[in-house]
């Protein structure tokens, strides 16, 4: 069994990679060192770029527009039982 900390040190690489790929797909930086975003280019979706919808990858990770988030919200709200 995990302790509580190995739990959180888990929780909060993820979170970490999220932050890094929240506006393009590479991984080799972290949001704030963005060259894509300090150079106001248009955004390039890791959920998209990595699912192989690369023409239609100009929004962040986290937008409403990507469809693989969609896709994933849709499933995950399919799963809850509203009474």
């Amino acid at each position: 069994m995990r302790s509580r900390k190995e739990i959180k040190v888990e929780a909060a690489k993820a979170a970490n990679l999220l932050i890094m790929k929240g506006y393009c797909a590479d991984k080799t930086h972290e949001w704030e060192k963005c060259p894509r975003r300090k150079q106001n280019e248009e955004p390039k979706c890791k959920n998209c770029w990595e699912n192989g919808i690369k023409t239609e990858a100009n929004h962040e990770a986290f937008s409403n527009k990507c469809k693989v988030r969609q896709k994933w919200d849709e499933i995950a709200r399919s799963r809850i039982a509203y009474c």
